[in-house]
């Protein structure tokens, strides 16, 4: 199971945004990450949620847009051991002059503690430096 999980790749919040607006570099990159398994984690639903509301109202269009871009894509919960892991991280990083925003911190963390290590995102700067992180892009 660990090795299985070890060749999934989490998608970032990127990735999907890219893709439903049809990007076609994001759609060939995910359809290359899911030959092996795709996921991703609630922090990047929550952060595609805040995208789909405008002035606190939802917008139905993006709205649905989501729920398509989600319905195949396993979803990782935050658990207990990827908020501790979060936590070391950011410790770990702030002492070494190198923090890195908390949403993707948190989007690492729920990854390696369900034993995924490779996100693909459009923005590999802040992944790349998150120890236990391989990092893709397109």
């Amino acid at each position: 199971m660990e090795e299985e999980a070890a060749r999934v790749t989490c998608l970032d919040t990127s990735v999907l945004i890219d893709a439903m607006r049809n990007d076609a570099r994001a759609r060939a990159a995910m359809e290359s990450a899911a030959e092996d398994g795709i996921a991703t984690t609630e922090v990047t639903v929550y952060e595609l949620y805040v995208g789909a509301h405008r002035e606190g109202q939802p917008v139905e269009q993006d709205l649905r847009g989501i729920a398509r871009a989600l319905a195949e894509i396993e979803v990782l919960p935050l658990v207990r051991p990827a908020t501790i892991r979060a936590a070391a991280l950011t410790s770990l990083l702030r002492s070494q002059g190198r923090e890195v925003g908390t949403l993707d911190i948190l989007i690492a963390a729920i990854a390696l503690a369900h034993g995924v290590t490779k996100v693909l995102t459009r923005d590999p700067a802040d992944f790349g430096r998150i120890p236990g992180i391989r990092v893709e892009t397109y």
